[in-house]
């Protein structure tokens, strides 16, 4: 008898055991659905709307950010429920009386898509990374093609906008922020990815365009030989600037979030405060530039000869100011080197030798006193009969060829 009371037990433990199991695993059920039951995950909140109209809040947070959620919907007039930070299922009520979760998109075109809607704000560090609108560009037989496996997004991405030296430059923005209001939020902002976008784009369309994308000024005194900096363009033009990436984030950072660094004191007025934060409940921690290139390979290449060919005119301005140096070490000064060019010829033949003779010898003072960005814009005067400078030179040179009168030269006598 009290053997067949102990199988009794048994049996209607596991009878209510295994009714608890299937209760449970309709709990689930409902709660993938959202009837009845929703599931709220790790480290979110989930939003329960009634008639349409804001019913409950349901956090899966920690007690610490509990504190903090409670304090600030303290004056809010809807329902707070805390369960523990990894979350699980809530009991939302019937739908039939109006219980609904709330759904939301982060662009227009998951909406118009029909994609499936998002339930839950995740209350992490969130990144939103918008990539370049158009595909990257290489050049192959002499034909542009987009490059393979090439990331762009042609709907949200960011446009190639121009430099101040009318280049269009090709990149990636990336935003990393938390929200710390999210029933603002959600009902504050309406697809925020997009709107995001409609914010950051503009002030980097701003920054860029103060930015010049082809620089090579001051790097061309900061490297060891001009070989060095032809290397460097064979790697990317981006590579003869390496600052700009780097100066122009922080422009966008003060622009967006009103501070260079992170962890200095932000400019209230920027819109990371004024409308990120007190309007839409997201604090913006961050935003970055990603690699700068220009959206034409045709235009790199342009560059890239155009560097070049400023780097050899530098190349040799510097061997004729090396030559002239080592002239007065020689102790040959600018009467005794045009003399020395002069010496052999006669009548116009002279006069011409004078005229070269004096203008190297312009151009050797010229450049001593030059200041450092002139160099890259000098250029080498041409000796012919239209050159201005020639009557001030013949003047200058006259007592040079004063008293040779024309006939052969004297190298021809001598050959």
């Amino acid at each position: 008898m009290e053997y067949l009371f102990v199988v009794l037990i048994i049996i209607l433990a596991g009878e209510i055991f295994g009714m608890n199991i299937k209760v449970q695993a309709i709990k689930r059920s409902l709660g993938n659905i959202g009837k009845f039951y929703v599931r709220v995950p790790h480290n979110t909140m989930i939003v329960i709307m009634r008639d349409k109209k804001l019913d409950t809040a349901v956090f899966a947070v920690s007690e610490e950010q509990k504190i903090e959620f409670e304090k600030l919907y303290k004056k809010q007039n809807f329902n707070q429920f805390y369960l523990g930070k990894e979350g699980g299922l809530y009991y939302m009520g019937p739908p039939w009386r109006g219980y609904e979760v709330y759904e939301w998109y982060k662009t227009p075109e998951d909406q118009e898509n029909t994609m499936n809607p998002l339930h839950s704000v995740d209350l992490a560090v969130q990144v939103v990374k918008y990539s370049p609108k158009e595909p990257k560009m290489v050049k192959k037989d002499d034909k542009i093609i987009p490059a393979e496996e090439s990331e762009y997004d042609p709907t949200n991405g960011v446009p190639c906008y121009k430099s101040a030296d009318n280049i269009e430059i090709r990149t990636s923005l990336t935003l990393y922020y938390i929200v710390k209001d999210p029933i603002k939020f959600l009902f504050s902002v309406r697809h925020v990815n997009k709107a995001i976008k409609d914010q950051i784009f503009p002030r980097w369309r701003d920054v860029i365009g103060r930015f010049s994308f082809f620089v090579y000024k001051e790097n061309v005194d900061n490297v060891g030989s001009i070989d060095d900096i032809k290397r460097k363009i064979k790697d990317g033009i981006a590579n003869v600037n390496p600052n700009i990436r780097t100066e122009s984030n922080n422009a966008l950072r003060k622009e967006v979030l009103g501070a260079e660094k992170i962890g200095e004191e932000r400019d209230s007025d920027k819109i990371a405060q004024k409308l990120f934060l007190d309007q839409w409940g997201l604090f913006a921690i961050d935003i970055t530039v990603g690699e700068l290139e220009t959206a034409n390979p045709e235009i790199e290449d342009a560059l890239g000869k155009q560097i070049e060919a400023h780097l050899d005119a530098l190349a040799l301005i510097e061997r004729a100011n090396g030559e002239k140096k080592a002239l007065e070490l020689k102790g040959i000064g600018k009467e005794k080197y045009i003399k020395n060019i002069v010496n052999g010829f006669c009548g116009n033949d002279a006069k011409q030798e004078a005229i070269k003779a004096a203008v190297n010898w312009r151009q050797f003072e010229a450049l001593e006193k030059m200041p450092k960005e002139g160099k890259y814009i000098y250029q080498w005067p041409q000796i012919n009969s239209s050159n201005s400078n020639v009557p001030d030179v013949l003047k200058e040179i006259a007592k040079f060829t004063a008293g040779k009168k024309e006939g052969k030269n004297e190298k021809d006598k001598k050959d």
